[in-house]
This record gives C-alpha cells, structure tokens and sequence, in this order.
C-alpha cells in the first residue's frame, strides 16, 4: 500500500514564493503564478489541496484539465473572492454539459485551441474564452498559419479573450517564443474586444531556469507548486511512503521476482516493500530509482532491484533494520524529490507524480 501526505501550508508558501519570484523574472510588475492543478492536481486529489486559502491569498485564476476537473475544484472552493477556472480542454465536451458553461462562463472559461472550436463557441454564445496557439510544443492549439484567420475572426465576433496561451520546449525556445511574439504583436494591433486586458503566458514551471524574457504576464506553473526540486525558492510538499514487510538474506545467484526473474550478481540483503505495480509503480518507472529508508537512527538510500504485483525488492547492502515497525520506505519525501527520483529513472518528472499519486491513500 502506497501512502501521500501533502504539506498544505508548505505548498501555500510555495505559491506565495513563485508569485515574487515571477515578478522578478518578468518585465510586468503584475506578473503572476497561475496554477496549473490538471489530471487532479497531478493525482494529489483536489480535495487534499488548500483552494479555499489559495484564493484568499490572492489566486485569481487557475488552470485544470477539463470541465469535469473544474466542477470539482468548484464544489471544494468556499471563498466569496471572484476567480476564473480556466480548462485546457476547453470545448470538448458532452453536449449535456454545454449549458453549464453558458450559464457560468464568468468562473469556467474553456481554452480554445481550434479554428473550428472558436466557431463553436460563437455559436453556442461563449463569450468569455481563453485562446491556446501551437507554437511547435505540441499538437494542441490553434494552428501557428491560422493565426490572422483566428484574430480576424475574433475582430468580428463579440468574445471576451482574457489569457492567450502557449508552452515551450528547450530544444526550440527562441523559434517558439519569436512565434508567440508574433502573434502577440498581431492581436495587440487588432481590434479584439477587451484586448488591452489580455494576459499572456509561454511559461510553465520552467519560467525558474530560463527566466525574462519567456515571463509574460503570467507562468502556468504546476509541479513548481509542489516543489519537485528543491531550491532557495520552493520546498517538497509530498511525501509517498510504504511499509517494510521483511528482510531477506539472498545469495549469489538466487532470482527474485517473476517474468523476467532477476538473478542476483552477489549476496544481498534485499527489503521486501509493501508496494508494486498495483499501485501504478510500473517497473520501467522505478528502474534506477532509490527509496529513502528512515529507521529509529538512520536515513539511507536503497536501490530498487525489482517491482511485483503487490511487492517490491530493494537492496539496502549493509545497513541493518532492527524494527521493521518503526521503519518506512520512502519514494519521495524532502531527502529525494521527484527530479531526483525522475533524473535516476531517466523520466520525466510528471510521469513519476502522476502514477505515485494517483493510487497512494492520504495520510494525515
């Protein structure tokens, strides 16, 4: 069984940290942290989050996968304070739930990444609209050659745009952001309705490394809030642990695990953790990957050598556990964040939040 434990107040401060951190980095003394909380919060669960203060604090907009994430965020928000839900997914949606955007398209604002969807919206009557152009990062967005026909369209049409939208890669930075600026200057010279109140945005996370000139108005900052590394700015907020079940003494030659087995080079004292692939640790996820293991008077790593069902095998070489009871693995925690556990596995960062969390229990 795996466990979660989010720190809500660390993660209210990391909010706060990149909120003054994005004002450095950005030409706008305005400049902002949107959060981006998409695939339920990277599987942390929106109910585990503190959104009420978030808004209390300040938050004005946020960002999230779909309408179906956005209800939820919603329900769980208590604030009297006027915020924006935007979704990334913007139109795609069941044609039942088309009428719960018209009817409160103040707070949840579908992203339009089409030519096509843009259509739609006007037809439906959604005004209030938020726009996502490809710039070479992906697939979703509004075609980069379609981007006169979108603003002439826009010209026309009586939609209010309150963010344009895009991301960027480190392989094609300057290509990508020489685009957005280009489309940028295009909408700012175009007649579109409330342009002057557009906010702009290229930035997600990563905004920390490469810093001005890709702040804008704003970054969509997701893992940041969670701290997946750990700098003078942001702090880890998650913590995913299991239990130790046993200690094994193998030997030379013996095999672990099953299809295909694992035989072991030398002896090895292997612990025996009450996680597995059940628990979406697939074993591509986790090779070369560590656990910390914490005792009664000692932290150390331990290298996982094999993932079962409902197990999995690290070698903790010398180190001794006296109490398995008062002992716990763990995945992530402040010692080993999720860039550690993602740079040892050769992943991506999102890959090892999303499949840790989605299935871990909450422990207060």
């Amino acid at each position: 069984m795996l466990y979660k434990k989010i720190d809500k107040k660390t993660f209210l401060q990391n909010y706060s940290r990149l909120n003054e951190l994005i004002k450095k980095f950005s030409e706008n003394d305005d400049a902002f942290c949107a959060p981006v909380l998409k695939f339920d919060a990277y599987g942390t669960g929106f109910e585990n989050l503190p959104l009420t203060q978030m808004i209390e604090d300040g938050c004005e907009q946020f960002f999230v996968q779909d309408l179906k994430e956005a209800l939820r965020a919603k329900e769980l928000i208590k604030s009297k304070k006027r915020y924006k839900i935007y979704f990334y997914f913007g139109l795609i949606v069941a044609e039942k739930d088309i009428k719960v955007i018209q009817e409160n398209n103040d707070v949840f604002v579908p992203i339009i990444s089409s030519l096509d969807m843009l259509k739609k919206a006007k037809d439906l009557s959604i005004k209030n609209i938020g726009l996502f152009f490809d710039t070479g990062f992906s697939f979703l967005g509004i075609d980069y050659d379609n981007k006169e026909k979108v603003i002439d369209f826009l010209e026309k049409e009586d939609f209010n745009v309150s963010v344009v939208i895009s991301h960027f890669t480190k392989e094609n930075a300057k290509e990508q952001k020489d685009k957005f600026d280009t489309i940028k200057a295009l909408i700012e010279k175009s007649k579109i309705a409330g342009k002057d109140q557009i906010k702009y945005s290229i930035s997600a996370s990563n905004f920390m490394i490469y810093k001005q000139p890709f702040v804008y108005d704003f970054a969509q900052t997701g893992m940041a809030l969670f701290g997946y590394l750990k700098t003078s700015y942001i702090s880890p907020v998650l913590e995913v642990s299991t239990e130790i079940l046993e200690i094994k003494k193998l030997k030379k030659g013996q095999s672990i695990g099953y299809r295909p087995v694992l035989t072991l080079e030398k002896d090895t004292n292997v612990a025996l953790l009450s996680s597995g692939y059940g628990d979406g640790l697939l074993e591509d996820l986790t090779k070369g990957c560590n656990v910390i293991i914490k005792t009664e008077n000692k932290t150390f790593k331990a290298k996982i050598l094999k993932v079962v069902m409902n197990m999995i095998m690290v070698d903790i070489k010398d180190n001794k556990i006296d109490d398995l009871k008062e002992a716990k693995a763990y995945f992530l925690n402040e010692d080993y964040t999720i860039y550690d556990m993602a740079n040892d596995g050769g992943l991506r960062p999102g890959e090892i939040l999303t499949n840790l969390l989605k299935n871990a229990k909450i422990k207060e």
